[in-house]
């Protein structure tokens, strides 16, 4: 595949993937992510950068913990569904036992 056409491809799937027409690009999810990782990834570097000039490394740890979990979340592993229905499960049972506590 020569480099002009792939140059093609590309451009064509890319404007594609703005369409609404089925199989015509590229997924908008996978678009949407490829788009969040390489923002993920470049602020990243540049506090990687900061942190190397500085010697600063104050919160690497903190660092460490998103990480974890963006990649958890990119997974599926994690869905921002799940962490809502805990949080109102939570929200609910403590309604429930205050309730119970006031009979």
């Amino acid at each position: 595949m020569s480099v002009k056409s792939s140059i093609h491809y590309l451009y064509k799937n890319l404007l594609g993937s703005l369409d609404n027409k089925k199989n015509s690009g590229f997924s908008a999810r996978k678009l949407t992510a490829f788009i969040g990782v390489a923002c993920y990834v470049l602020i990243h570097l540049s506090w990687l950068k900061h942190a190397f000039l500085k010697e600063d490394y104050e919160y690497m740890i903190e660092l460490v913990v998103v990480d974890a979990l963006f990649i958890l979340l990119s997974l599926g592993i994690v869905t921002l569904e799940q962490i809502s229905r805990l949080k109102e499960g939570n929200r609910g049972n403590e309604k429930r036992k205050e309730g119970n506590e006031n009979n």
